[in-house]
C-alpha cells in the first residue's frame, strides 16, 4: 500500500509493505503524513473526532456492497 500527499509544493509518501493493510494502518499513516507536512497535531486530532465532520449517516440496509 502506498499513500502520497502532494501539498505546499512538497510530496510526502508512506509505503506499507503489506498490500492488505487495514483501515487503522491507513488512517494512522495519513495522520502522521499531515503532521510531517506541517499541520499541528492538535488540529489533526480534533478533525479525527467523530463530531468534527458531518457524519455520512449510512444505514446498513441502504448499503449495496454486492460488487465489493
Amino acid at each position: 500500500m502506498k499513500l502520497q500527499l502532494d501539498i505546499h509544493d512538497a510530496k510526502y509518501t508512506y509505503e506499507h509493505p503489506d498490500d492488505h493493510a487495514n483501515i487503522t494502518d491507513i488512517v494512522e499513516a495519513f495522520r502522521g503524513m499531515l503532521v510531517t507536512a506541517g499541520f499541528h497535531p492538535m488540529t489533526i486530532e480534533a478533525l479525527f473526532d467523530e463530531t468534527a465532520i458531518e457524519p455520512w449517516n449510512l444505514a446498513q440496509d441502504n448499503c449495496d456492497n454486492k460488487g465489493l
